[in-house]
């Protein structure tokens, strides 16, 4: 909400899936001759979209699940759908891997036995950099420029952090605040970014001097 408020600490991963369910088009009068995937993959999605994935840990949330786009049929109101496309995301903490996530959905798509073909994207990894020299340094730089006690915080979407944390590098964020992030009126206050940039100045000179 404010300058300084917030100290990411790590963020969570990204797993989407882009899902293709088979079935068999028809007449609505000649059920028998066709396999509705939309009712085929319906007690599947209840369990995915129910499900208690993990419980989080000390510094993340519990892994989500969110279906982002669903579609199938012709548009006509009296034809069975051939085919069911539905696009999902899972948001997923340390206490998960994709390898875990993907033997998870799998599991219960062939459980329920639904017909189907799948295609994975990973956006992000989960990292975390526990409290220490970097973090309490940051914090201390946040006081004194703005007055403010940040909190240790992993919520929120992916940030460009997923491509430094790999190399080894502890990583933190501060910036300012996000109220009208992706808006079409997203902005930033002059005074917050030039008390930004002090901020990091601070950290800067207090890190080399260490």
């Amino acid at each position: 909400e404010a300058l300084g408020d917030t100290i990411k600490i790590g963020r969570r991963g990204s797993l989407s899936g882009r899902l293709t369910v088979h079935g068999v088009q028809g007449d609505f009068a000649y059920p028998q001759l066709a396999d509705n995937p939309v009712h085929a993959f319906a007690p599947a999605l209840a369990e995915l979209a129910a499900r208690r994935w993990d419980e989080g840990n000390a510094y993340f949330q519990p892994t989500s699940f969110q279906v982002s786009n669903i579609a199938a049929g012709t548009g006509a109101p009296n034809v069975i759908p051939g085919e069911l496309k539905v696009r999902f995301n899972l948001r997923f903490s340390t206490e998960q891997t994709v390898g875990s996530l993907q033997r998870t959905v799998l599991e219960i798509l062939d459980r329920h036995r639904v017909n189907f073909s799948i295609e994975w994207f990973v956006s992000g990894l989960p990292f975390l950099t526990p409290p220490g020299v970097l973090t309490e340094t940051v914090c201390t730089a946040v006081r004194e420029v703005t007055g403010r006690s940040p909190k240790f915080s992993t919520t929120g979407g992916t940030s460009d952090g997923r491509f430094i944390a790999p190399t080894g590098a502890q990583v933190v964020e501060v910036g300012v605040g996000n109220a009208t992030i992706h808006k079409v009126n997203e902005c930033a206050r002059v005074e917050d970014i030039e008390q930004l940039s002090r901020v990091y100045e601070r950290v800067m000179e207090k890190l080399l001097a260490s």
